[in-house]
């Protein structure tokens, strides 16, 4: 019955729209529906509001929020939430932008359980190049981005994450939270063997318009949590919308996911969704 009612109302709207009289009416309605819809699919990158304080907050509960790793930690938004969700956690940040990460210092530099690192996590230790722009630093990507086309090519270092580990005395991550503009696939790799539930029970990871740049899918993250043993969930306000892989959420509006260990699911789970 759902079906056949999209379906009517589908071809009515068609009908409408080619309607000299409608089309204005036709616009305004789509413009709104659209809104609706990303207000409706959470397109909301504000840390308090769109469920990632929440979230914090519960894995704070339950004591997972000793060792956090921030990657993509811009000027400190996030790594402020994870403090105020737990004052005592010991959170590594990784900014690969040299301008950001001075900006970076200055709001957080001098606190004992923050350790500040001044290059990004990949597969292959090294240099890399990143388009930086000064008045959009929280899109720097190692993509060129039509949405900055005045950026500027810059030369950064990056190493891998288990590396980093190893060398840190790290032999376990409460929450890994990944937010680099695209470069997502490549950090993970570089975590090698820990990515894994017993090791890092939560990894957030950002999933949006610059995937269609890097051409990895909603789908590859299905595929690879799910390989080693993770549920994957979108985050909403009140909770986790878990559930099965759908091609109707390769959406590209985010803005974030969370792969979950299996334990954790009921405990996260949003319960209207």
């Amino acid at each position: 019955m759902k079906q056949k009612l999209l379906h009517f109302i589908e071809c009515q709207t068609y009908a409408l729209a080619k309607t000299k009289r409608w089309r204005e009416l036709a616009k305004h309605a789509d413009y709104f529906s659209v809104v609706f819809h990303r207000a409706y699919e959470n397109h909301n990158y504000n840390h308090h509001s769109n469920g990632e304080l929440w979230l914090l907050s519960k894995l704070a509960s339950a004591n997972l929020l000793d060792v956090v790793f921030d990657v993509g930690a811009n000027r400190g938004d996030w790594t402020e939430c994870v403090l105020k969700a737990n004052p005592a956690s010991q959170v590594h940040c990784f900014e690969i932008c040299p301008p950001t990460f001075e900006k970076l210092r200055l709001r957080l530099g001098g606190r004992t359980n923050i350790l500040l690192n001044n290059f990004g996590l990949s597969n292959i230790p090294g240099e890399t190049e990143i388009h930086y722009s000064s008045e959009h630093d929280g899109l720097t990507s190692t993509f060129s981005l039509d949405t900055i086309p005045d950026a500027q090519a810059l030369s950064v270092r990056i190493d891998r994450g288990d590396k980093y580990c190893q060398r840190s005395a790290v032999k376990a991550i409460g929450m890994l939270k990944i937010d680099v503009e695209g470069a997502e696939p490549n950090v993970l790799a570089g975590f090698g063997d820990l990515i894994h539930p017993d090791a890092i029970p939560i990894v957030q990871f950002e999933y949006g318009r610059v995937n269609i740049e890097s051409k990895y899918l909603l789908r590859d993250f299905y595929h690879y949590f799910h390989e080693r043993g993770y549920l994957v969930g979108k985050l909403f306000p009140d909770g986790l919308r878990i559930r099965e892989y759908s091609s109707w959420d390769e959406d590209f509006l985010g803005p974030n996911y969370v792969a979950v260990r299996s334990d954790l699911s009921a405990f996260l789970r949003s319960p209207t969704r």
